[in-house]
């Protein structure tokens, strides 16, 4: 051992320096192609991340034009990513879904030496709307038992949409039916009792009213056209300043919106029907009654500051909209039905759906959003929700969890 380690001092040939020279370059590049890998990698995940919560955010904004979502879009990533490379952003939409392409480069640690600047780096992501979690019933009021109630013989199926009460009570959610009830699924902010398929969940986070932020219409100055309609006969949009009665008599509304002044009554066999129409019904006083066999179908304006809403309840016209709180009652009963395309929002009154005939049934799409809400009676309702079958815009609002990743 003495005479190898002699020999090793007294060697002047210099191989092992040649070797380790001629090793340095590849492990130079060797350690920087992992190190531009790894940081590679890192940035990848940092723009997937941004990415996905963006497109999931902005996937559900369904009141938003295509324009405005891709913007929004944009400014969720801006916001959201902090790997600090400049990235180029592609959005598609369409009407559940939203694409966004990602394009970057990462430097080299040794661009020159390897003859590489930059690495690509390409991502994409895509958030579609889960229809199972559109809300198609919504209980407003914040504290009350039983915000939306299931009594008698009633018979309710939602089976593509949820239900939802926003009141913390216990009951908030109440059913005394000895059958379950059933849609894609039942959530409380704070409980519920009665049968449900599936199983109601409480302690649910409360869903913001999709139209809390949207002007209620101010009525035309225009004269008021007459209230009682006991004929058939073509209606135009206009003000009804003492509301509406159609007695035995089958009235088709011409597009537009119309401002009911008080309650609007159809009855006696009567039929009210009409395509592009919104009805709001304005003031204390305003409200609807469907009875003695009469029967309302309508669908809802596909554009404009009214889009998707069939009725429109509020006591301001035109003021600004304080929290809501119970003011009255729309009821539909007497073997009165109703079938719309769109929403029923019925902001400060309880609707009650009593009849015994079917309500919403052969509908496509229709969601029933009120202070609170009751099924009695042998009412027999069932709600749809494909909007693009009923050629209304999405239908809101949606859950917490409306929207998933797919890619």
């Amino acid at each position: 051992m003495l005479r190898l380690l002699k020999n090793y001092a007294h060697n002047t040939g210099g191989q092992f320096a040649v070797w380790m020279a001629l090793m340095a370059v590849p492990l130079l590049l060797m350690t920087s192609l992992s190190l531009d890998a790894i940081k590679r990698e890192q940035q990848l995940k940092s723009i997937e991340a941004a990415l996905d919560s963006s497109a999931l955010f902005a996937v559900q904004r369904a009141e938003l034009t295509d324009a405005e979502k891709i913007e929004l879009a944009k400014s969720l990533f801006e916001e959201n990513y902090v790997g600090g490379l400049p990235v180029d952003l592609e959005v598609l939409t369409g009407p559940d879904s939203l694409i966004i392409n990602a394009t970057s480069a990462s430097p080299s640690f040794l661009g020159g030496m390897i003859g590489v600047q930059n690495f690509d780096i390409a991502a994409e992501t895509e958030a579609v709307i889960s229809t199972s979690q559109v809300v198609c019933l919504l209980a407003l009021d914040p504290t009350s038992e039983k915000a939306i109630e299931f009594k008698d013989n009633a018979r309710f199926s939602a089976p593509a949409c949820t239900v939802q009460s926003n009141s913390t009570h216990d009951n908030a959610i109440y059913s005394s039916l000895s059958s379950p009830v059933s849609s894609a699924g039942f959530c409380s902010v704070g409980g519920g009792s009665g049968y449900y398929t599936p199983a109601l969940k409480g302690t649910c986070s409360p869903i913001a009213n999709p139209y809390a932020s949207k002007s209620f219409p101010v009525s035309p100055s225009t004269p008021c056209q007459p209230n009682t309609i006991i004929s058939d006969m073509t209606i135009t949009p206009g003000v009804f300043c003492g509301g509406l009665k159609i007695d035995k008599a089958r009235v088709t509304m011409a597009p537009g919106v119309y401002h009911i002044e008080d309650e609007l009554l159809v009855t006696s066999t009567s039929e009210l029907i009409g395509n592009g129409v919104t009805i709001l019904l304005k003031g204390e006083k305003g409200s609807l009654k469907i009875d003695n066999d009469a029967t309302i179908k309508l669908k809802a304006p596909a554009t404009g500051e009214t889009a998707g809403l069939v009725f429109w309840q509020d006591p301001m016209d035109g003021s600004p909209s304080p929290a809501p709180v119970a003011t009255g009652l729309s009821e539909i009963s007497a073997s009165g039905g109703l079938s719309i395309i769109g929403t029923a929002y019925f902001r400060t009154q309880e609707l009650k759906i009593t009849s015994d005939k079917p309500v919403a049934t052969h509908s496509p799409a229709m969601s029933i959003i009120a202070y609170r809400i009751q099924f009695a009676g042998d009412s027999d309702t069932v709600i749809h929700v494909n909007h693009e079958a009923g050629g209304v815009p999405p239908i809101l609002p949606r859950s917490d969890d409306g929207a998933r990743i797919v890619r």
